[in-house]
Parts: structure tokens; C-alpha cells; sequence
């Protein structure tokens, strides 16, 4: 199930419109068409505002965003604590080139599939996931190399 289709399915058990749910977000009710539609992805903080709404949590209302923390997750050694890892993770951002970066939080922050990043950047899908898992090795080698070095 897309996070479109998790919005569509809650906001309907919630007995509430697009407008209704638009209104509580001070979003449009076109921005909730084009969630639930797949058209766009909300960002984090339109995220917890709906599991607020919901009365869900955040994984629940992004079952497909689980998953794909779950490949950011992978990047975290045994023990490093997750402030730690926020630091390193902004450090690594900081040295990557600007399109590098862009397409790695579009995925990671904005949970977007990577077909919309294709499609965003003009690139295939499978070329998004051969520099996603990239990306996710040198991030887990910048990791392991700064975290020896404080050791």
C-alpha cells in the first residue's frame, strides 16, 4: 500500500472529505488529491499531523515509509545512538554533490518512490536504485569511519 493510499483509507475511516482533512492541515484540498493520488508525497510534517488526525502512528500511516527507513536503518552501527547518527547523516549530506543529495532526501525525508525521482530528475527508476544503494554504502563507510575516530 502507497502512503497515498494509507491517507485515502484513514481519512475515509475518519468519515472526513479531502476539504475536511485539508482544512485541519491548512493545506488545499488539491494537495490531499494529489497525495492520495500518488501525484506528490506530504512531507514529515504533514505526516505526523495526519497520524495525529488519524489517531495512528506515523509508521502505520507510512507503510511504505517504514520500509524505506528500514534501508536508512541498515547505515546505523550497533550502538551509535541516534543523535549521533543525525550528526554523521548531516555531515555526509553536507560533502555530496547537489543532485546526489536531492535524490537522497527526496527518498529519505519525503519518502518518495523511486519512479517520482526518476521522473523528477529524468532518469530511470532502476538508475535511482543503483545510486540509492550507493549512497547508502558510502553513508554506512562516512559512518563507521567517524565513528572510529571518536572512539
Amino acid at each position: 500500500m502507497t502512503i497515498g493510499e494509507s491517507i485515502s483509507k484513514y481519512r475515509s475511516q475518519c468519515g472526513l472529505t479531502q476539504k475536511q482533512l485539508a482544512e485541519q492541515l491548512f493545506v488545499s484540498p488539491e494537495l490531499i488529491s494529489k497525495w492520495e493520488n500518488g501525484r506528490r508525497i506530504p512531507d514529515y510534517q504533514s505526516v505526523r499531523a495526519m497520524a495525529g488526525i488519524f489517531g495512528v502512528t506515523e509508521d502505520e500511516l507510512t507503510e511504505s515509509g517504514s520500509r524505506t527507513l528500514d534501508e536508512l536503518r541498515a547505515c546505523l552501527p550497533e550502538g551509535m545512538s541516534s543523535a549521533c547518527f543525525a550528526g554523521c547523516l548531516n555531515d555526509f549530506l553536507k560533502q555530496l554533490p547537489e543532485r546526489e543529495r536531492d535524490i537522497f532526501v527526496l527518498r529519505y525525508y519525503f519518502f518518495e518512490e523511486t519512479d517520482i525521482i526518476a521522473d523528477r530528475f529524468g532518469i530511470s527508476s532502476g538508475n535511482v536504485r543503483m545510486r540509492l544503494s550507493r549512497l547508502r554504502a558510502r553513508l554506512k563507510s562516512f559512518v563507521r569511519r567517524n565513528n572510529d575516530e571518536k572512539s
